[in-house]
């Protein structure tokens, strides 16, 4: 009589199951980190944008605009280092803003200009958390 012998053995299987296991182990954290990092990444450049109009509307219509940036990061102390920056031309000179760094999970940027006591406009980036 002839047996059928078609088939997987239950160790073959088991062995299957580990490496998809350690596979999976491996991945899940680096997908996290990499969903992480472009959440980061939007931040940086919602702020850059608001910055952008921010600075825009001053220099336009001497408007003074303040714009919120809801932050999508769900870590917190995710930052590059170091801290992003936004540059801008003013006075004839290149200046310099660092984003600051969030401290919570969540929260807001808030981009505006402030005015020292001169009365010169300069463009301003605070984090709040929530």
């Amino acid at each position: 009589m002839k047996q059928n012998r078609k088939g997987f053995t239950l160790a073959e299987l088991l062995i299957v199951v580990a490496i998809i296991a350690v596979l999976v182990a491996i991945a899940v954290p680096m997908y996290t980190a990499g969903l992480e990092k472009s959440r980061e990444t939007t931040d940086i450049a919602n702020v850059r944008s608001a910055f952008t109009d921010v600075v825009s509307a001053y220099m336009m219509d001497g408007k003074t605009l303040t714009i919120e940036v809801t932050v999508q990061q769900r870590v917190p102390d995710w930052q590059v280092d170091p801290c992003p920056m936004v540059f801008y031309q003013a006075n004839g000179a290149q200046q310099a803003i660092e984003i600051p760094p969030t401290t919570a999970a969540g929260g807001s940027y808030t981009v505006t200009m402030k005015f020292d006591g001169d009365g010169n406009a300069e463009p301003f980036i605070t984090y709040s958390a929530p």
